[in-house]
């Protein structure tokens, strides 16, 4: 198999309606789950859902990404 080049080209429509979506989460009641005994722990993965709304670059990673030849 050989390897062919490619180029991340994400739609910024896309990274929009990402942004959106992230935002409308309807987030669950956090049940006790310090320990992660029923998976996730809600504050922790809101946190992460923030940062992918609003602190992750997109741009910066796509074109660390396309870096490569």
């Amino acid at each position: 198999m050989t390897p062919e080049a490619f180029r991340s080209e994400i739609p910024e429509a896309k990274l929009k309606d990402l942004q959106r979506r992230l935002g409308e989460v309807n987030w669950p009641l956090d049940v006790e789950n310090e320990d992660w005994g029923y998976g996730t722990h809600g504050a922790y993965l809101r946190e992460l859902v923030d940062y992918w709304r609003d602190g992750f670059d997109w741009r910066a990673q796509e074109q660390a990404m396309n870096a490569y030849e």
